[in-house]
């Protein structure tokens, strides 16, 4: 498969090679504006991911009332799981 797939780029560069320069104008400007577009359609899907996982703080929260800095009521959520009740959740 590999060396199939060696063949047809050489193959492919081959025929690059013999076109001459003014028909590979042709594909060299396709691209650049293919390109352009493709910048373009990024900016709009990077602006509407980075809005997408934007948050903004609710106005009554603080620095220390923030989740991330508030202590959890469970500690036992920290406690690591032991291959026993793994096994026991397996079974039920």
């Amino acid at each position: 498969m590999l060396e199939s797939c060696w063949d047809d780029t050489i193959e492919v560069a081959r025929m690059w090679k013999a076109l001459p320069e003014e028909e590979r104008e042709v594909y060299k400007n396709y691209a650049k504006a293919q390109r352009g577009l493709w910048i373009e359609e990024l900016e709009v899907y990077r602006q509407s991911a980075a809005a997408a996982t934007r948050t903004r703080p609710l106005e009554s929260e603080t620095e220390d009332d923030s989740p991330s800095k508030r202590p959890r009521d469970d500690p036992s959520a920290y406690k690591p799981t032991t291959e026993q009740e793994i096994i026991d959740v397996d079974i039920d």
